[in-house]
Formats: C-alpha cells, structure tokens, sequence
C-alpha cells in the first residue's frame, strides 16, 4: 500500500510529513519512500533546500581551571561522586561504587560514601 503526499504537519525536509520518521538519503530514482510508513515523496519538493547541523560540546559545563583541578584531584582520589545528599551530615558529594549481591536477574547495588564523613549507605534497585 503507498501513500501519496498525506501531510498531516510541517516539518523539517529530512523526517516524514505523516509519520515523523527520519527519511532515507536519496538515490537515483525521483522518489523517497518512506521506510515506517510508505509515503511517497517526490524528490523535487528537496531542490534548493540547504541544511545544516551543528553540535557544541560541552558547552553547558564551562569551568574554571581551579574547578577542573579540584574534581580531578577528587576523582583520583575516590573515583567517580554524584550530586547526592549524605542523610548524616548533608554534604552535597558522595562516591560511589557498584556490586552485584543478589542474583543475576535481580538489580545491582550501590554503595554511596559521603566524601566529608565518610558514611555509607547503601541502594538495592
């Protein structure tokens, strides 16, 4: 079963109007099938379209060169931390580990240390 030029809303040239998958590059023949759903769509409606792309990385999470020290030295230290709330003193920093103390089909657990107080505790999921 194909489908001609069933727009159901505007979108950018690179997914399909009707159901939102990401089209194919085009070949050869006049056409772009869509592979989700079988909409046709003639090749012509692409011409003098340009698009472009573009990532920035990391750019959310600008620091200081002093910032940067302090976690690596943390890092080196102790290993990886997450943002987590110790229940005994309320530092904001805790390490972490995983281990696997059930069965396999069962979730790991996770030990969390305060890197102030060095309490533990521990997460069954």
């Amino acid at each position: 079963m194909e489908r001609k030029n069933l727009t159901l809303f505007e979108c950018d040239p690179n997914f399909c109007a009707v159901c939102g998958a990401i089209l194919s590059l085009p070949d050869q023949s006049k056409k772009i099938t869509c592979k989700a759903c079988g909409t046709i769509l003639d090749i012509s409606v692409l011409e003098d379209i340009e698009i472009h792309s573009y990532k920035d990385f990391n750019q959310d999470k600008l620091k200081s060169f002093e910032e940067i020290s302090r976690l690596k030295n943390l890092s080196e230290k102790c290993g990886p931390y997450v943002k987590r709330r110790c229940p005994q003193c309320n530092y904001r920093k805790m390490t972490y580990t995983t281990r696997q103390t059930r069965s396999v089909d069962e979730g790991q657990t996770v030990f969390y240390t305060c890197l102030k107080c060095q309490f533990t505790e521990t997460e069954y999921s």
